[in-house]
């Protein structure tokens, strides 16, 4: 478990995974931000990584089964 973790890219860019509500009770994910946006379905691909930014996960402790779903 963590609440930040960086990567330094290549590129000179950071990406930063963050997480709000992490614990061991709250094991859900609740929604991702990716770079401020919400970011709906339930993986990122290489480029959003190589690009840079910041992914934002939520946590909770009941399942959001709206999250990862295309609707």
């Amino acid at each position: 478990l963590f609440d930040r973790s960086t990567i330094n890219l290549e590129n000179g860019k950071k990406f930063t995974i963050e997480t709000t509500h992490n614990s061991n009770k709250d094991i859900y994910i609740q929604k991702v931000e990716l770079n401020g946006k919400e970011h709906r379905i339930s993986y990122i691909k290489h480029q959003d990584i190589l690009d840079g930014g910041i992914l934002h996960i939520t946590m909770g402790s009941q399942p959001n089964k709206e999250y990862g779903s295309i609707n």
